[in-house]
């Protein structure tokens, strides 16, 4: 089985990345796994934000950020909650463990400034895109990612509704820099409710970190 790195701070967990001077150890399951080769110190935040880490710890291929979470979901049909609201339920791995996902439909014009030649005004739907209940890890990006694909794509019959499907939310560290995109309302044509649009922001204050710590 190949390491999966995480692309966290370690803290209190078993898994992610301690900062020690000017290198950082790469933990997984307690043990290190890894030791980054960048020279010099590195700003957090700069270090998270950047994706540093694909370049510090070359030899990992497989990432996760919060939890590695390979299961199956399922979307449920969705209904509507007046004119601009829509809700259903995700169930995560089986019928027991079910979170309510929300879209919403926007009337602000995307992206908030000046627009480039031939570019024209999107207005991406927001999305509560609920956790698994006992695997409930904010930093899970890809995940929630994932999930408010699956519930907007099934509105466009692009995911079936009432089947099980096994998702992961591990990366390969190709997709890592597509999926923690820094605007998700261009890449995806949706927002995350509770998240900034740029995901890779998203990934540094969910830890707690600031551009100017």
């Amino acid at each position: 089985m190949e390491t999966i790195g995480f692309g966290n701070l370690k803290q209190d967990a078993p898994n992610g990345i301690a900062f020690r001077g000017g290198q950082r150890a790469l933990y997984f399951g307690g043990q290190v796994v890894g030791t980054g080769v960048l020279g010099g110190e590195f700003d957090p935040y700069d270090y998270f934000y950047h994706l540093r880490f694909l370049e510090d710890f070359p030899a990992v291929r497989w990432w996760a950020f919060g939890d590695a979470w390979t299961q199956r979901i399922m979307v449920k049909p969705s209904r509507g909650e007046g004119a601009d609201i829509l809700t259903g339920l995700v169930h995560f791995g089986d019928e027991e463990d079910a979170g309510l996902y929300v879209i919403e439909r926007a009337y602000d014009p995307y992206p908030p400034r000046a627009l480039a030649p031939g570019e024209q005004w999107i207005f991406p739907p927001w999305v509560q895109a609920p956790l698994p209940g006992s695997f409930d890890a904010a930093l899970n990006l890809p995940l929630r990612l994932l999930v408010a694909r699956a519930v907007t794509a099934a509105l466009d019959d692009n995911w079936p509704y009432d089947q099980w499907m096994t998702v992961t939310s591990v990366l390969d560290r190709i997709q890592a820099p597509q999926v923690i995109t820094a605007d998700v309302g261009l890449a995806y044509g949706f927002r995350i409710k509770g998240l900034p649009t740029d995901l890779r922001q998203a990934l540094c204050e969910l830890q707690g970190l600031r551009a100017d710590n």
